[in-house]
C-alpha cells in the first residue's frame, strides 16, 4: 500500500512539470547590410586601350548601372 502511495506522488509529481509550457528564447537580431556594389566602381578606357578593350569597359560600365543604379548616381 505504501509503496503504491509513493509511485502515484512519484507519477503525480512528474507528471506535473510537463505541463508547464517552457519559455521560448527571443528570436536573434539580424541586420543585413547589403554592400555587394561596394567594391565595384566604374572604368575608363585610356587612349592606348584597344577598340575589344573599350567595348569591354563600355559593358562593365552598362552591367554597373544596370546592377548598382543608387551606387552609379552618387559617383
Amino acid at each position: 500500500m505504501r509503496a503504491s502511495l509513493i509511485l502515484l506522488g512519484v507519477a503525480l509529481l512528474g507528471g506535473g512539470a510537463s505541463m508547464c509550457p517552457t519559455p521560448t528564447p527571443p528570436a536573434p537580431v539580424v541586420k543585413v547590410i547589403n554592400d555587394s556594389c561596394a567594391w565595384v566602381k566604374p572604368l575608363s578606357a585610356s587612349a592606348s586601350d584597344t577598340r575589344e578593350t573599350r567595348q569591354e569597359i563600355d559593358a562593365h560600365d552598362r552591367a554597373y548601372v544596370a546592377n548598382c543604379p543608387k551606387a552609379a548616381l552618387t559617383r
